[in-house]
């Protein structure tokens, strides 16, 4: 027996006599029915295949020339216990096949299938949610690594430049940059000539309570690396030095510096280029990158693509263009850590020791300014001599051309030494013989500039007087040079 009923959609609809008075979905519109009692007709037989009729019902409709072959007997079909989700509808009429689809919802279970449980409805509803939260954690996380990836020039600068300092003394500048808290890496050559009070700090892009001028103390040098740390008094955010460093040829780099144009300065600009090689220049390991720089950008930083510190600015080629050197990364840190836990008493060695080698480099040029002056004052005598003139009148002529350039030139090398000197030649942390070498060097140079300012005597003493001063300034400066390690 079958109960035949319809669903307030217009659905009819057909189920086996035992689901009497349980509850169905339509499989049109999915509204729940109660199946009614009282409406059950005979069950008709099923077709040839072996399919009951109920089910033959839900196949196409058949043509016109279609002959209709009689129902055999009804094989019962088989329910479980999810019967509540099993219907079949009456044989569709032509209109309702048009406007409807295949009976092909989940809710219609075949004969070779059982409809799925409630478990695993709740299964397949939990790997949905899965998926979707890994979804979500791909897409997070895809987000996270494009925000951390690689930038763009203008994002490298954007975020960083208000790091990179322009350091300025009395006789020249470069640049430099925040490595640490309070700490700024620049070259050691750029401070070189420069007493450390004498040195301003300035962050030519950071707001304006951190550009500064700041002064600043002296924690670390080392010349033969051409390295010098800093400190200052600044919040201002370091830049982020990377961890390591493996070069790679035709890596994209990006440097930020204050390159001197003329008496104008360049604050803060900008250069591109590559990792071109790798090279040693006295012993020391550089990076050599394609890139445009000037003086003025030296001690600058050396930014990847990711805007990390990966090398510290430190030469350019004097004859070809485009062809620059930076300091490597591992060399970068070590002088960072070093200045950071120096004690006190390597941080005054290290100041006496900047300012003895100040004081050495203006002194011993200023005494070789003078020997010149003495040698061109006896070529002048000698001159005048064999001209039939006396040795007085070629002191007078050399005097008009020798006077003018050495008195400007001791002016600007000396004035400032003049208050150190005392300093040096008391100074127990320099090595004695660093001392007397000094003092040696000091008495030189005062002889040379007495004889230059009055010169007296013969012509062949006064010559004698030269090759002797000279000689002894050479002996002197050469020897003060190996002991501080410093380039010819």
């Amino acid at each position: 027996m079958k109960i035949h009923f319809r669903c307030e959609c217009g659905k009819p609809l057909t189920a086996p006599a035992s689901m009497a008075g349980k509850k169905v979905k339509c499989p049109k519109c999915g509204a729940s029915l109660r199946i009614p009692e009282n409406e059950a007709t005979p069950e008709p037989a099923s077709d040839e295949s072996g399919t009951p009729s109920f089910l033959a019902n839900l196949s196409a409709p058949e043509s016109a020339n279609s002959v209709t072959q009689p129902e055999p007997a009804f094989d019962p079909f088989r329910f479980d216990q999810q019967a509540s989700n099993t219907i079949d509808s009456e044989t569709p009429s032509e209109s309702d096949q048009s406007n409807e689809t295949s009976p092909t919802d989940e809710s219609l279970p075949t004969p070779n299938e059982t409809p799925p449980t409630s478990v695993e409805q709740k299964q397949r509803k939990t790997w949905w949610i899965v998926g979707g939260v890994a979804v979500a954690l791909i897409l997070v996380v895809s987000f996270f690594l494009f925000r951390s990836g690689e930038l763009r020039t203008e994002q490298i600068v954007a975020r960083f430049e208000s790091g990179v300092a322009y350091v300025e003394g009395k006789n020249g500048s470069g640049s430099g940059f925040i490595a640490a808290p309070g700490i700024v890496v620049t070259n050691s050559h750029v401070i070189g000539n420069e007493f450390v009070d004498q040195i301003q700090i300035r962050f030519p892009s950071a707001g304006e309570k951190q550009k500064g001028p700041f002064p600043c103390k002296l924690l670390y040098e080392d010349s033969a690396r051409d390295l010098a740390v800093l400190r200052i008094e600044t919040d201002a955010i370091p830049l982020k030095i990377a961890s390591e460093y493996a070069f790679r040829r035709g890596q994209e780099v990006t440097v930020v510096g204050s390159p001197g144009f003329g008496k104008k300065v360049l604050e803060n600009a900008v250069s591109r280029g590559v990792m071109s090689s790798e090279t040693e220049i006295n012993d020391q390991k550089f990076f050599q990158l394609s890139i445009s720089i000037n003086p003025g950008n030296s001690g600058g930083p050396v930014f990847d693509s990711r805007g990390q510190v990966i090398g510290v600015l430190t030469a350019k080629a004097t004859k070809q263009e485009g062809v620059a050197f930076c300091v490597p990364l591992v060399d970068l840190r070590t002088a960072v850590k070093t200045a950071s836990e120096r004690p006190k008493d390597e941080i005054e060695t290290c100041v006496s020791m900047h300012r003895l080698v100040v004081v050495y480099r203006r002194v011993a040029k200023a005494a070789h300014l003078y020997s010149v002056a003495m040698d061109q004052y006896s070529d002048s005598m000698n001159t005048a001599i064999k001209g039939g003139l006396s040795a007085t009148d070629g002191l007078r002529i050399a005097k008009r051309d020798v006077e003018r350039v050495v008195n400007a030139l001791d002016s600007e090398l000396i004035d400032d030494v003049k208050k150190a000197v005392p300093k040096i030649a008391a100074d127990m942390k320099l090595p004695d013989a660093l001392r007397t070498k000094f003092v040696e060097l000091w008495t030189t140079y005062g002889e040379l500039k007495d004889y230059v300012d009055n010169p007296r005597g013969s012509y062949n003493s006064y010559s004698a007087k030269s090759l002797e001063l000279g000689d002894a300034r050479k002996r002197i400066s050469e020897a003060m040079r190996i002991s501080l390690g410093l380039d010819e």
